[in-house]
Order: structure tokens, then C-alpha cells, then sequence
């Protein structure tokens, strides 16, 4: 498997991902995650795998707390804007190799499978 190969595929596996977390995000569950003192760990997860996507190629965030990721979602209405508009097709090698065990890990999914409110299923 060739290495753009290789990126490609990742790319698209991110995009995917991202793209189910946001066609159920509504501005009440990202007002209610950010309220959150201390997180699930399924949500503070999705939100370090955002927090990385914003970073800079050349800079990778080495502090993914809980409180790095609230800061990220700023305004709520904003935070929302940037996820619908985040540029997709040009995700840096440097990002997609640091988000790699977000992707891997099945625990993050049921945020993305269900429907229900974040405190209902958390």
C-alpha cells in the first residue's frame, strides 16, 4: 500500500467520522458537553480529536485536557460554524498521524450511533 494511499484512506475515514458527529450536533448538546466539569470519557475523547483537527500542522496540541477542549469551543455558535466549515480536503499528514488512535478506537462510536441527548446516554 503506497503512502498517499495510506493517507487518503485515513483522510476519508476522519471526514466520515466527523461528518456523523456533526449532522447530530445541535447548539443544546454543545452547550450541555461544554458544561460538563469533567467529562465521560467517550466525550472528552471526540472532543480531543476535535481539538487536534483545529491544531496547525506544525502543532499538535500536547495538553488534550478537558479544559484545552473547552477552550477550543469558544462561542458555541462559532465552535458549530468551524465544524460545518472545517476544510476537509486539506487535513496535514502531521494531524491525521495524531489523530489515528481517536479513529481506532471503537469507543467513541456510540456518541455517533445514537440520537439521544449527551446525558441521557452518558
Amino acid at each position: 500500500m503506497s503512502c498517499r494511499y495510506f493517507f487518503f484512506t485515513l483522510k476519508y475515514k476522519i471526514l466520515v467520522r466527523v461528518e456523523q458527529i456533526i449532522s447530530i450536533l445541535l447548539q443544546n448538546n454543545l452547550t450541555e458537553m461544554k458544561s460538563f466539569g469533567f467529562p465521560p470519557d467517550a466525550v472528552l475523547m471526540v472532543a480531543q480529536a476535535v481539538l487536534i483537527l483545529f491544531s496547525p500542522r506544525e502543532k499538535i496540541p500536547k495538553d488534550r485536557s478537558w479544559k484545552a477542549c473547552r477552550v477550543i469551543m469558544g462561542s458555541i455558535d462559532g465552535f458549530l460554524s468551524e465544524l460545518r466549515n472545517y476544510d476537509k480536503e486539506n487535513i496535514p499528514p502531521e494531524v491525521v498521524n495524531a489523530i489515528q488512535p481517536y479513529i481506532t478506537n471503537k469507543g467513541n462510536l456510540y456518541i455517533v450511533k445514537s440520537d439521544i441527548s449527551l446525558s441521557k446516554t452518558l
